[in-house]
C-alpha cells in the first residue's frame, strides 16, 4: 500500500527536480515492498487476495510513473520509456482479454474486476522478474546521479540496453505467443461493449 501513495508524490518530486526527495521515497518504497513481501511468505495468514492483486498494479504503477517522469526530467531516453509502457500496456490489455475468455457467464462489470472471481491464473515467468529487478534498478541508478553527483555512468547505458532488450524480448514473446496487439484490444473493446452493457 505504501508504494501505491509513495508513487505519485515521487514522481511529481522528479518532476520538481527534487532528486534526493524522490530517490529516498523511492528507497523506503522498495524496502517496504520487501518486507512486506516476506512477511507475506513466510508468516502464516498473512497472504491475502487483496495483496496478491494489488502487488504487480503498484508495481506497473511505480514503474511506470517513474520512468514517464524520469524521461521528462531528461534521466532517462524516451525511447526506452516508450518500451517499457508498451510493454506493459500489452500485458494488461493480454491480461483483460484472457480473463473475459476464461470467465463463465454471468458478465458484468462487478464480477470482471472482482479478484475473488477465480477464472485464470497469472504466474510470472522467469524472464519477467528479471526484467522488473533490472527497471527498478534502472529508476534507482538513473536517481542516484544527480543525487550523489556521478556525473555519466559509462556502465550506465549498459544497464539501459539490458532493460530495452529484456523488456523488448517479452514483447516478442508476448506476440508470438498470443494474439498482436490490435486484435486483442479491438476484441476486447467489441467483446465488453457487447457483453456488459
Amino acid at each position: 500500500m505504501f508504494r501505491i501513495i509513495a508513487t505519485p508524490i515521487a514522481g511529481y518530486l522528479v518532476v520538481q527536480h527534487e532528486f534526493p526527495i524522490a530517490f529516498g521515497l523511492f528507497v523506503t518504497a522498495g524496502v517496504t515492498d520487501m518486507l512486506d513481501g516476506f512477511i507475506a511468505r513466510n508468516i502464516p495468514g498473512q497472504q491475502s487476495l487483496l495483496g496478491s492483486v494489488l502487488d504487480p498494479i503498484a508495481d506497473k504503477l511505480l514503474v511506470s510513473v517513474m520512468f514517464v517522469t524520469m524521461t521528462y526530467a531528461a534521466l532517462i531516453p524516451w525511447q526506452l520509456t516508450f518500451v517499457v509502457l508498451f510493454r506493459d500496456l500489452c500485458l494488461i490489455s493480454g491480461g483483460f482479454y484472457k480473463r473475459y475468455r476464461t470467465m463463465e457467464p454471468p458478465y458484468s462489470l462487478k464480477r470482471f474486476f472482482n479478484p475473488e472471481v477465480s477464472s485464470m491464473q497469472v504466474v510470472p515467468t522467469l524472464v519477467s522478474k528479471v526484467n522488473t529487478v533490472l527497471q527498478l534498478g534502472v529508476i534507482a541508478t538513473s536517481l542516484s546521479i544527480p543525487v550523489f553527483s556521478l556525473g555519466e555512468l559509462a556502465s550506465f547505458s549498459t544497464g539501459l540496453w539490458y532493460v530495452f532488450l529484456t523488456t523488448f524480448d517479452l514483447l516478442r514473446k508476448t506476440f508470438k505467443e498470443k494474439l498482436f496487439m490490435l486484435e486483442i484490444t479491438w476484441g476486447l473493446y467489441i467483446k465488453l461493449s457487447r457483453g456488459f452493457y
